[in-house]
């Protein structure tokens, strides 16, 4: 997650729940990270 890849940080939870199914707590908790991470990229890209 240090490097802000949303969609390495995607992949990895996708792998997780496959394993371990995630409870609804978690999966909100990672929604709202990812969601962060699409917002940091956004940011980035915006150049105006």
């Amino acid at each position: 997650m240090d490097d802000g890849d949303v969609a390495k940080f995607t992949d990895a939870i996708k792998e997780f729940d496959g394993m371990t199914r995630l409870d609804p707590w978690k999966t909100t908790l990672l929604l709202r990270a990812k969601n962060e991470l699409k917002k940091q990229e956004d940011d980035e890209d915006d150049l105006t």
